[in-house]
């Protein structure tokens, strides 16, 4: 994930939890939540998942 902008908190499964901020890239594996932290919308973009996106199963 690229954040281009806002904030973002991310508590995974297993209790780990991280913040990711404008201008940051994360991977953020199945099994999370998120949500916006503060007023500022998150615009970001998936990259990790793009070789099998559009893709018959």
């Amino acid at each position: 994930m690229l954040l281009t902008s806002g904030r973002m908190h991310v508590k995974m499964e297993d209790g780990k939890e991280f913040d990711i901020a404008a201008g940051e890239v994360a991977t953020i594996p199945p099994g999370h939540d998120a949500w916006v932290i503060g007023s500022e919308p998150v615009v970001g973009f998936d990259i990790a998942g793009a070789e099998h996106y559009a893709k018959p199963a």
